[in-house]
């Protein structure tokens, strides 16, 4: 057997392909293609049984070196470069993150701490296709071309300095026969430069299609693997096969890193509600302890639920504040998901109280019968320690402007806007010729993300007709409209 590409003096491009050649004699049907990065004293397996018809498509390690060498093996006799070869890789670079961080790719992209790269035919998306788990977008990884071999990869990058207790939850799902060695996810505290591979995602292990939740101990895993928390700590998420979604492909959503074993010191807890958000899995939180949360039930079929941690065990008292005199009722969960208890009078606030013990639970408002109105939650009573403000370095970087969501709508809709800095806020509806219809907002309002609910009425109190609407958003030095459509 022998080594024809790459053979020495070759320049390759780290996170690309190459494809590596040989020619043999013999009746051996297969062989073990290895690598080295120093000039032969080590050697990581590529691939081990390949065919053996002198060519094989390597996904070249994003790592740089001046000493690469290939080998082959086939039978009882092997090859290796005549010489070292080059690889050539420049690490991609963005802003580091500071936590507590989350993300749902809500804006439909990522935003400035990400990096992604694929190779081949690969590709990295945030789209809505595919069911994503929360919300309207997800971020998703596969080939464009069935057949072709790519590797994707989804760099979150974190300043985590003198942080501990650092936890990384996330959603995550396949799509088919992903087994190979390299999905998983990996860590680096030099800027990606060099990663270690902390977690498999082996989707043997899972059913296809399906949502599944990870929480990883990040100090535990990077000390574990010889790693400090450093201002370039990056996050990777990668996925390699052949196929595009569905048959393989990997899919994220709702990702968080936070900081005091996830529950609290330093997460902040949440004051509005997202949609869909209709089962436990997709529960909004964390909810704080007396912070108010605004939500609408915006459908006959839309259920909104919320979770919230106990570290004192007694009673908590839940309410439901109604917006108008429709009938909504909450039902409490534990956290195996049994019901515990329910407040379903006619009560406006719908209120009660429960003796809970230390733990997870989750609230469900629902609406009777099916009605729809907007509402506010608060629950008080031995919840877990929340920063009841965002802190500094999580408030949004920039004015932002959002889709409305449910769009098309019938009654209500929510509209969400991020504020870098307390500012006068105009937010006002026009029907199609220019006429103003409802004033939503028209005063000073604090840095953050905010949502407000229409219900489809006027400034007269009349409903408003179905048809295409245009929301105007004005602020300190900025502007913006979107469209959306009420059908009745």
């Amino acid at each position: 057997v022998t080594v024809t590409y790459p053979n020495g003096g070759e320049t390759l491009t780290g996170g690309g392909s190459a494809s590596i050649t040989w020619t043999s004699a013999g009746t051996f049907t297969t062989v073990d293609i290895d690598y080295s990065s120093n000039g032969g004293s080590n050697w990581t397996a590529i691939v081990a049984g390949t065919t053996n018809d002198g060519s094989y498509t390597w996904s070249v390690p994003a790592a740089a070196t001046t000493q690469g060498q290939v080998r082959i093996s086939g039978g009882t006799v092997s090859d290796t470069s005549n010489a070292n070869f080059t690889v050539d890789y420049t690490a991609p670079t963005g802003d580091y993150a500071t936590v507590p961080y989350s993300a749902g790719f809500e804006g439909a992209s990522v935003d400035q701490y990400w990096t992604t790269a694929s190779t081949n035919v690969g590709r990295v998306l945030v789209t809505t296709a595919n069911t994503p788990h929360g919300g309207s977008y997800h971020l998703t990884m596969d080939s464009a071309t069935n057949g072709v071999y790519c590797q994707n990869e989804a760099w979150l990058h974190l300043d985590l300095t003198g942080q501990s207790e650092v936890d990384l939850s996330f959603w995550w799902k396949e799509f088919g026969d992903e087994t190979h060695s390299q999905d998983g996810m990996y860590f680096s505290a030099n800027d990606g430069a060099s990663f270690v591979k902390v977690q498999d995602l082996n989707g043997q292990s899972y059913t296809n299609a399906t949502w599944n939740a990870f929480t990883l101990d990040v100090d535990a895993l990077a000390s574990a693997n010889g790693l400090a928390l450093s201002s370039t700590f990056i996050v990777k998420f990668q996925q390699y096969d052949n196929y595009g979604i569905t048959t393989d492909g990997f899919a994220f959503d709702d990702i968080a890193v936070t900081v005091g074993g996830g529950g609290g010191g330093g997460t902040p807890a949440i004051t509005s509600e997202t949609e869909p958000n209709g089962d436990i899995a997709g529960a909004n939180g964390p909810v704080g302890d007396g912070t108010a949360v605004s939500g609408a039930l915006s459908a006959s079929t839309d259920d909104d639920y919320f979770w919230f941690d106990v570290t004192t065990a007694g009673n908590i008292n839940i309410s439901v504040a109604i917006g108008s005199s429709a009938d909504l009722d909450w039902y409490l969960y534990n956290s195996s998901g049994t019901e515990v208890d329910r407040g379903y009078t006619v009560s406006n606030p719908e209120a009660g109280s429960y003796t809970a013990a230390v733990g997870r639970y989750y609230v469900r408002v629902d609406g009777y019968q099916g009605v729809t109105s907007a509402y506010t939650l608060s629950v008080t009573g031995g919840l877990a320690a929340l920063d009841e403000q965002p802190e500094k370095s999580s408030l949004p970087k920039v004015f932002a402007l959002q889709q409305n969501v449910p769009n098309p709508f019938n009654p209500m809709t929510t509209i969400k806007f991020d504020l870098p800095h307390s500012s006068p806020v105009s937010l006002r509806i026009y029907d199609q010729r220019g006429h103003l219809v409802r004033t939503l907002v028209n005063e000073q309002l604090p840095a953050g993300s905010q949502a407000i609910v229409w219900n489809g009425m006027d400034d007269s109190g009349r409903q408003a007709h179905s048809g295409v609407y245009l929301y105007l958003i004005e602020a300190k030095g900025f502007r913006d409209t979107k469209k959306m459509t009420l059908l009745k």
